[in-house]
């Protein structure tokens, strides 16, 4: 059977249907529009014969004419949804337009009452099987859909590149976006259609002003000079980050907009900010320009602007000038002595900045290959100037990645290295935050999380908004059995940086607060969450198939085993015991039993 034998059940499933039919599948490429009704259910609940009637109508005398018109034709339906095929992108577009504009003349009544379709378009590679469609290319427009504004449309980079000059429709980049069960983050542009709703705020505004500093643009001729404009904006942005009064979102999070042409509104909605500060860096030879503007993004107005002329030599002393007239520009309750006591500037060697703007760039792409070019960047600053603590906290972080997937290092190698690099860092210096949160990371691998948590306590103080020490937090909290309060601090720092490379292990950490405190079926749903998002981090796999042996749900159980075995071959309960870092061997055995159950050997 599959359980017993590794192979995943429902693949197998898979495998016998295809024996018992003997046709072959057809493959092609097309574009695929996936509809459904927004708030089917509880329209359905409120008046059940009238919007079935209604809907019949729309069917008849808008959707199948338009289809039929564009050349396309409906595959499946799904009681409030659609899948439509159409010989092209264009025309897929023209047609969803039509539609939604004539939707919006028919539907004139009570807003809660009015029948709108969220659309997704995607050109895609699909499968065809006995009359049903599959593959990347109806998934990925299923989950564009569930991006879409009622009455409006999302579209793929795919058909967004098929559209240049040949629709009317205004597009807006939305950016990267994870989506359930796809790997990768989508490029998403939304098809801006008359009457569409609103799209919401991903995220409420917090009570205090709120800003993210995006990735400043590279306006030289020069390709290194990205990392020098990526550095200046890390470094900006860590500024900020200091003030309790601001919400700052985290420097990852900012980064994954990078190279991508998304308006700051765009920004706003989908990070729940306020304020958006944006650049240019342009230099020739020693001589440096910088322009920034600060912009109220929910409201779209420039709130400051600015411009900087000076010598490469005083990047340290702009950065000082900018962050504290932003600081003035966003929250004026924040006085220039408190600006001036916070800030930290100091004198880096500006070879060794670069070097380690460098190597942080290469550890975000989340590679093996990645992190070792990162790990041997950030050994050339240490050796240009030993006494730089931030190269020492670089070169922590890499160790920390390769702990977690073991790329080129073991587990207990990169925790020795990581020991070595993080002691190093705090011993330079100790009222730095990420000295101290390299260190708390040392320690909870060390198992001795109740000492995290103290030097993550002074971390927070000294940095409020910094999600990388609020998530290790949490993570310290799970591993010391204060379950409850590592939730908040986990949440907390997804919400800062929900774009973060560290976000599936904070993700994980939820899923164990809820394994240890006895609730399975919890731990099983949010480990799945993070699989979807992350199917490559292992971790959260083999969280879930702890709490589904802990549930019995032994076929649901192996056949995630399967999938984890395919992450980590050599993967047992032994290799297991010595990667869980609680001290408390209670602990240990009630993460190991869920996993025997599961089939896991020993």
């Amino acid at each position: 059977t599959g359980a017993s034998s590794g192979f995943p059940t429902s693949l197998l499933r898979v495998a016998l249907s295809v024996a018992r039919k003997p046709h072959s599948l057809e493959r092609r490429l097309t574009t695929i529009v996936a509809a459904d009704l927004a708030g089917f259910s509880r329209l359905m609940a409120a008046d059940e014969e009238g919007v079935i009637s209604r809907l019949r109508a729309i069917r008849s005398e808008v959707l199948n004419p338009a289809i039929a018109a564009a050349g396309g034709r409906i595959i499946k339906t799904m009681g409030d949804g659609f899948l439509i095929e159409f010989p092209s992108p264009v025309e897929a577009v023209r047609a969803t337009i039509g539609v939604q504009t004539r939707m919006v003349e028919r539907e004139q009544g009570p807003e809660d009452q009015r029948l709108r379709f969220r659309v997704g378009i995607n050109l895609g590679d699909i499968v065809e099987d006995d009359g049903d469609v599959l593959g990347d290319g109806v998934n990925i427009a299923a989950r564009l859909e569930t991006l879409s504004a009622p009455g409006g449309a999302c579209i793929s980079r795919t058909v967004h590149d098929q559209l240049r000059g040949k629709i009317d429709a205004e597009l807006t980049p939305m950016g990267p976006q994870k989506v359930k069960n796809i790997p990768d983050a989508i490029d998403v542009w939304r098809v801006e259609i008359d009457g569409a709703t609103a799209p919401p705020m991903q995220f409420e505004l917090p009570d205090r002003p709120s800003i993210v500093v995006l990735p400043f643009a590279n306006m030289s001729s020069d390709p290194d000079q990205e990392f020098f404009c990526d550095g200046m904006t890390e470094d900006v942005t860590t500024a900020l980050s200091r003030f309790s009064q601001l919400f700052v979102v985290a420097r990852n999070t900012a980064f994954t907009f990078k190279q991508h042409d998304v308006g700051v509104r765009e920004v706003s909605r989908a990070l729940g900010v306020r304020y958006a500060l944006n650049g240019s860096v342009r230099n020739a030879g020693r001589r440096l320009r910088v322009t920034a503007q600060l912009i109220d993004a929910a409201n779209d107005r420039q709130v400051w602007a600015e411009k900087y002329d000076g010598d490469v030599e005083d990047i340290f002393d702009f950065q000082d000038e900018l962050t504290q007239r932003i600081v003035g520009a966003v929250a004026p309750s924040v006085r220039i002595a408190e600006i001036a006591r916070q800030r930290q500037s100091p004198e880096h060697n500006l070879s060794v900045w670069s070097l380690l703007a460098k190597s942080r760039t290469e550890r975000m792409t989340l590679s093996p290959e990645a992190v070792q070019r990162s790990t041997k960047l950030a050994q050339k600053a240490i050796k240009i100037d030993p006494q730089c603590a931030e190269a020492y906290v670089a070169l922590a972080d890499c160790y920390v990645l390769e702990s977690l997937y073991g790329w080129n290092l073991t587990m207990q190698e990169a925790i020795k290295r990581h020991d070595e690099a993080s002691q190093s860092a705090i011993s330079l210096d100790r009222t730095n935050e990420f000295c101290l949160n390299s260190r708390a990371m040392t320690l909870i691998f060390r198992r001795r999380p109740n000492e995290a948590i103290t030097l993550l306590r002074r971390a927070i103080e000294i940095n409020p908004n910094e999600a990388q020490c609020l998530g290790t937090w949490g993570v310290a909290l799970v591993w010391n059995r204060q379950w409850d309060e590592s939730v908040h601090y986990l949440d907390q720092s997804l919400r800062l940086s929900p774009r973060d490379q560290w976000s599936p292990f904070h993700m994980v950490h939820r899923a164990f607060a809820a394994y240890f405190s006895g609730d399975f079926e919890l731990a099983a749903r949010r480990a799945n969450d993070v699989t979807a998002e992350y199917p490559k981090f292992p971790t959260a796999v083999r969280a879930r198939v702890a709490a589904l042996g802990m549930l019995g749900r032994t076929d649901e159980a192996a056949e995630a085993l399967a999938y984890l075995n395919g992450l980590l071959p050599d993967v047992s309960i032994e290799s297991t015991r010595q990667a869980v870092v609680t001290p408390f061997e209670d602990d240990i055995e009630l993460y190991t039993e869920g996993l025997r159950r599961a089939g896991m050997p020993e």
